[in-house]
């Protein structure tokens, strides 16, 4: 079982039970007593409202639902792009951060969302660098009909790696 499924389930049995402790949880999940340990932490740490402690029992406070996942119209077409298998390149008219408006065309690679803001991580044919999008300043987006080629050094994975690089780069 996934991590993320595991978590999901032990805020289902919370919500479902009275007092739960992690030895149940544990039998039920097939994992040990220390992981649900600190899976109730990890949980906790992101804000679900769970009381109690090891060796009593856990419980979750009445009425305490999991957020829902919403997207905005904006957020919608960037998740479909980022899923579309075909690799259509976009044209989009975007809003910098200083607030000059720029036309693009790229290639999407992925969805990311950072906390408070989604981006769209793409290939930039204007700048033949990877750059991040803010969902929130796309302005106009289109398909276009061409196919950008899987092409090294212009993919998903290399993005990643330029990235880590570039943070790297940045704490030394």
């Amino acid at each position: 079982m996934r991590r993320a499924d595991r978590l999901f389930q032990i805020v289902q049995f919370l919500r479902s039970r009275r007092v739960t402790t992690a030895r149940w949880l544990s039998d039920v999940l097939e994992v040990s007593e220390r992981t649900i340990y600190r899976d109730i932490q990890d949980l906790v740490a992101s804000a679900v409202p769970i009381e109690g402690e090891a060796g009593i029992g856990y419980v979750i406070r009445r009425g305490y639902d999991l957020p829902p996942l919403m997207f905005t119209r904006d957020e919608i077409t960037a998740l479909t792009l980022g899923t579309v298998d075909c690799r259509n390149k976009v044209a989009l008219t975007y809003t910098r951060a200083d607030g000059a408006d720029s036309k693009r065309t790229i290639w999407p690679l992925g969805l990311f969302f950072w906390g408070t803001v989604w981006t769209l991580g793409a290939w930039c044919e204007m700048r033949q660098a990877f750059r991040n999008f803010r969902l929130d300043r796309i302005e106009t987006l289109q398909v276009c009909g061409e196919q950008y080629p899987n092409e090294p050094g212009r993919t998903l994975e290399d993005m990643i790696v330029c990235e880590k690089k570039r943070m790297h780069d940045e704490t030394l």
